[in-house]
Formats: structure tokens, C-alpha cells, sequence
């Protein structure tokens, strides 16, 4: 528990020093004009948003870390598996509204993933998916600041680009980049050996990102005309990301106070 909270009090240092650092100097503007999706070169020439490489980074190793089956023997299964959860929620977003995916825009994006999830999941000695772990709260940080980036760039913003006054599209949208790639990864069994279809399990009890995408789409509409909107919305995702589990609440596996008793 105090590791916990260690890291969470980390995380949220971390990401005051960049809302600072983008107020004062916007040193740090090209990851918030840039986005989740956008792949031109940076300030710092990078070929992609220094925030989606660590989203995907974050987002392949926490599939590792969830399954213990993951990644099965046949790497084109394990490999789809982190395209959906990486950018099933964007790509939902952009059916939902008529537009194209940003990842069919350009090429970098679908290398950098096929890249990244390759070296997470098969290095030798799993020595990067190791360091991934030990480096896992800087990596939660820029995380959640993707987290962030896509409930409102890549959701609401996305959707208000296509229809200007769809409010509820915007906010389905803004749920959807924000949780969709998880839950359609859980809701098809991506990342066991076998595919089938089920209830998410998000569905089923609290879960903090499903959660905590409502609520960031709510603020973000909320603070619409706010000029550093997206560094707040950010900072607050990444507050998010480093809440303990909710799931905990609701977990059937958890003794009743009888039991205790006895």
C-alpha cells in the first residue's frame, strides 16, 4: 500500500512539473498539439508523439502483466491483441462519426506499434518487458497524459471536428478513446490462446477507466473554453491513472464480514 501510494504521489509531481512547464514556456506544446494521432515530426525530431510511443509502451506491457497466457505461442493473435487495445477506442471513435482512422493516415503509427509490441513481447529474456516493469511509473505517467490527450482530442474533439453540435456523440466519442480498446480486447478474449466473445469485465463491476473517461469527458466539456484546456485534462487523467483499483469493491472473491468473524 504505501509503494502505492508512492508512486501515485510520484505521478502526480511529475505531471504538475509538465502543467507548469507548458504554462509558463510551452516548451512541452508539441505533445499537446500533436496529440494522440498526429505523427508529424516534433521539436525534438521524433518521428511520432513521444506521449502515444509511452501509451503504447504502457498499454502492451499492462496486457502482459494482466495474463498470465499473454502472449501465446502464435505471435499474429498476440500482436492484433495490442493494435485493438492500443487503438481500438480511436478507431471506434472515427466509425461512429464517418472518418478515417488516424492510424490509416500514415504509416508511422501501425510500424511503431508492430515494433514496440514485438520487442515487449518477444525479446530475449524477456529483458525488455523487465525494464518496462521497473521503469512502469514514468511510463504511467506519460500514460496517463495520453489517457487525457485521447478522451479529448481524439474523442470529443474528433467528433465536434465532424458534427459541431452533437453533444452526445461527442461524449460517446470522448468514453469510447478514452476505455473502448480495453474492453474490446477483454469483450473478444484477445489475450487468451483462444478468441471468444464475452461480457467485458468492466461491464461487470467498477472499473476506474470506463470511470474515469465519463468523468474526464464531462470536465472536458465543462472547461470547453478554458485556453489551457487540454494541460488540465491531462493533469487530471493522470491523477486518475494512479487511483487504486475500484474493482476491489465489488469483487465477489471478497470475504463477508461473517467469514471474517469466524
Amino acid at each position: 500500500m504505501v509503494m502505492e501510494y508512492g508512486v501515485m504521489a510520484m505521478g502526480m509531481l511529475m505531471q504538475a512539473w509538465v502543467f507548469v512547464w507548458a504554462f509558463l514556456w510551452e516548451i512541452y506544446s508539441p505533445v499537446y498539439e500533436y496529440g494522440i494521432g498526429n505523427m508529424r515530426y516534433g521539436k525534438f525530431g521524433l518521428p511520432c508523439s513521444m506521449v502515444l510511443l509511452a501509451h503504447i509502451v504502457h498499454t502492451v506491457g499492462s496486457l502482459r502483466n494482466s495474463s498470465s497466457t499473454f502472449p501465446s505461442s502464435k505471435p499474429l493473435p498476440a500482436l492484433i491483441a495490442c493494435f485493438v487495445a492500443t487503438m481500438g477506442g480511436s478507431t471506434l471513435s472515427a466509425i461512429i462519426t464517418g472518418q478515417t482512422p488516424v492510424w490509416l493516415l500514415n504509416d508511422v503509427t501501425i510500424m511503431t506499434i508492430l515494433i514496440v509490441s514485438t520487442v515487449l513481447l518477444y525479446s530475449p529474456n524477456d529483458i525488455s518487458f523487465k525494464l518496462y516493469n521497473y521503469t512502469m511509473p514514468l511510463f504511467k505517467v506519460f500514460a496517463g497524459i495520453a489517457w487525457g490527450l485521447a478522451v479529448a482530442s481524439g474523442g470529443v474533439d474528433f467528433a465536434l471536428a465532424k458534427c459541431p453540435h452533437a453533444f452526445l456523440l461527442s461524449c460517446l466519442c470522448g468514453v469510447f478513446s478514452g476505455c473502448a480498446g480495453g474492453i474490446l480486447t477483454d469483450m473478444f478474449s484477445l489475450t487468451s490462446s483462444s478468441w471468444s466473445f464475452k461480457t467485458p469485465r468492466a461491464l461487470q463491476i467498477i472499473s476506474n477507466r470506463l470511470l474515469g473517461s465519463i468523468l474526464l469527458t464531462a470536465v472536458y466539456h465543462t472547461i470547453s473554453h478554458f485556453p489551457h484546456k487540454l494541460a488540465l485534462i491531462s493533469l487530471l487523467s493522470t491523477i486518475f491513472i494512479h487511483f487504486p483499483p475500484l474493482e476491489y469493491l465489488q469483487s465477489p472473491e471478497l470475504p463477508s464480514k461473517s467469514k471474517k468473524r469466524n
